[in-house]
């Protein structure tokens, strides 16, 4: 059990014929390798921000599971790397400097402009009940 779910994060063995071209390959577990860090980091920071990581924790689980009790292949990753897209998302967004024009910017506007006149729609429907 431990070989299949080795072979499916690249920890044991990986297939050869599964990546095709050596250089694929490389890209491949370069890919996979250079997002753990940063997929750590995001987990880092939503756990600093008491976000919860159930639903990516559940999804680790439910991946490594599934493998443990079938077979190792790369597809049942495909979950995980999203998860792990995401985390590493998280991780560049809390590093990056924000721009002038952030997220705060917008929100004042939104404040500061008028208020919507209301749905013609919406007015058609309440004169009718009445």
């Amino acid at each position: 059990m431990a070989a299949r779910v080795g072979r499916v994060f690249e920890l044991y063995r990986p297939d050869p014929f599964t990546f095709g071209r050596p250089w694929v390959r490389v890209l491949m577990l370069g890919g996979w390798y250079g997002l753990i860090p940063f997929a750590i980091a995001g987990a880092l920071v939503l756990r600093r921000r008491r976000t919860t990581l159930l639903p990516i924790v559940a999804t680790v689980a439910a991946v490594t599971t599934s493998v443990a009790l079938t077979w190792g292949s790369l597809r049942f990753r495909v979950p995980v790397d999203v998860a792990f897209v995401l985390l590493g998302a998280v991780a560049l967004d809390a590093v990056l400097p924000k721009s002038k024009r952030g997220r705060g910017e917008s929100r004042r506007r939104r404040v500061d402009a008028p208020p919507a006149s209301p749905s013609p729609i919406l007015e058609q429907a309440g004169s009718s009940d009445r």
